[in-house]
């Protein structure tokens, strides 16, 4: 009960994915196994295998420490192998929208198409004020004023105070205050499309791996727009007009300058 949704999501993955692991390696997972061979194993697994990221299979570790550092505690573990398990992180090169790029999507006419306008006004609010996506279908009228918007996130239950500008108070006030709920898996679809549509096309190179080794893929930007891009766009052009960034943490919530 002490744990958000999100992160018994990722422990309930995490188990499942070291299932099929255990029965496609005919390797068995205990306390004493969980040694560097394992370690080797997994990643193995996860680069060659699954074809995923430096920064999934971090994710994948720092959750399987957190299960056994639990046990070691609890005295259920007794093997340490795994303080030598690395988790691995690789600095995101995600991109991030310009100003221009933002109101090219602001001034589309999306009027005849009510599922792409409600995307694109979520997505402008979330530009606007750097919530989160799972916190913008929460913000009530009474969480603004003047001054701006003042909200209790629910990832940290932190209380934060962000901007609010024209935009923000328009898209606000045409749906009475409350935002349109929208699945991140649908939201994720659709604002590729109305990047598309708003002609952000520029050619950009996202760097990834496969089979563990790193490769640069060609992508149109529009491809790789999502919603954490409102985030990180939000701060991004923030930072480039010049605010500090103590500043700029204090309305996002970020506890690292990185």
């Amino acid at each position: 009960n002490t744990k958000k949704p999100a992160t018994i999501k990722e422990y309930i993955y995490t188990i499942r994915d070291l299932k099929v692991f255990e029965k496609q390696n005919r390797r068995r997972i205990d306390w004493d196994t969980l040694d560097m061979q394992f370690y080797d194993e997994y990643l193995d697994y996860q680069f060659n295998v699954k074809g995923n990221s430096h920064n999934l299979f971090g994710k994948r570790i720092k959750t399987i420490k957190t299960f056994l550092n639990d046990a070691t505690i609890r005295g259920n573990n007794i093997h340490l192998m795994f303080k030598g398990f690395k988790v691995i992180v690789k600095e995101s090169d995600d991109i991030y929208l310009t100003e221009d790029e933002i109101k090219k999507m602001y001034k589309l006419d999306l009027s005849e198409n009510e599922r792409l306008e409600r995307v694109r006004d979520l997505f402008v609010v979330g530009c606007r004020t750097g919530l989160r996506h799972s916190d913008l279908v929460k913000i009530r009228k009474e969480d603004i004023s003047k001054e701006g918007i003042k909200f209790k996130v629910e990832k940290t239950e932190a209380t934060l105070n962000t901007v609010i500008i024209e935009e923000t108070q328009e898209i606000l006030e045409k749906y009475n205050y409350e935002l349109p709920r929208i699945t991140r898996t649908n939201f994720n679809i659709y604002i590729k499309e109305i990047g598309e549509l708003a002609g952000i096309n520029e050619i950009t190179y996202k760097d990834t791996y496969k089979a563990g080794k790193p490769i640069s893929i060609r992508m149109k930007k529009y491809k790789r727009i999502s919603s954490h891009t409102a985030r990180r766009s939000f701060a991004t052009n923030m930072h480039k007009r010049g605010f500090p960034n103590y500043y700029i943490m204090k309305i996002t919530g970020h506890k690292k300058e990185s």
